[in-house]
């Protein structure tokens, strides 16, 4: 006991000096300044690891045995009624914690432009643009992208979206990079129909993820308040 007890008291008269010792590493900064960084970074013109929507063999080779499949899934939705999520939808969370009810025909919708974008991909004769165009402005109409149990990341911090505020949560992040992929592969095609189409996609991306993402550091899943112990999920 006497042994163990010189080991403690060692340590702690240690402790101070060793504190006093540290000092910042900044291993990464060390490791890789900005000429190193952005001599790693790819072209804007190069990142994309997909061929070009115009690129008919690239894309009849990338989905093989899956395109009929895929046109198929999209023909089915060339008739698809784009569902409304009602305010009392929204509202309905606050009131019973029913989320479905607001997410249901929101992912329903999300699931349709994927299929559309999939299939007009695959086959690249034009079919399905009219489609896409519906479903991009569609969302692009909405107030937010934001589910209902995740709206009071909001300063009012209510269910029901606010119009002056934009959040970020999973499933807005998931949608922003579908339409981001949206007009990335069909701006040319959106541009014949209507140039309003992409430069509404293009407005509503920032706002609604750019923006917020550069301007806030207050949301959860950021990490910046993050207490000993916890765990940031998704």
């Amino acid at each position: 006991m006497k042994l163990l007890k010189y080991i403690i008291t060692g340590l702690a008269a240690c402790l101070p000096l060793v504190l006093s010792a540290y000092s910042e590493k900044n291993l990464l900064q060390q490791k890789a300044g900005y000429p190193e960084v952005r001599h790693s970074l790819l072209p804007a013109s190069e990142w994309v690891p997909y061929p070009a929507y115009t690129d008919r063999e690239g894309w009849e080779q990338l989905t093989g045995a899956y395109r009929s499949r895929l046109i198929t899934a999209g023909e089915q939705l060339l008739t698809y009624e784009w569902k409304v999520v009602k305010a009392t939808d929204y509202l309905e969370f606050e009131r019973s914690g029913n989320r479905k009810i607001m997410e249901d025909p929101f992912n329903a919708n999300m699931d349709a432009l994927a299929s559309l974008l999939l299939a007009e991909l695959a086959e690249g004769e034009g079919r399905f643009t009219g489609q896409l165009i519906n479903g991009a402005y569609y969302f692009c109409e909405m107030t937010s992208w934001v589910l209902s149990a995740h709206l009071n990341a909001q300063h009012l911090g209510r269910s029901l979206p606010d119009y002056t505020e934009q959040v970020i949560d999973l499933t807005s992040s998931d949608l922003g990079s579908l339409l981001a992929w949206t007009w990335y592969f069909m701006k040319d095609a959106f541009d014949q129909v209507n140039p309003v189409v992409n430069k509404r996609l293009h407005t509503e991306l920032r706002k609604r993820i750019l923006t917020p993402y550069m301007a806030e550091d207050r949301f959860w899943w950021m990490a910046f308040n993050l207490k000993p112990g916890g765990l940031v999920n998704n």
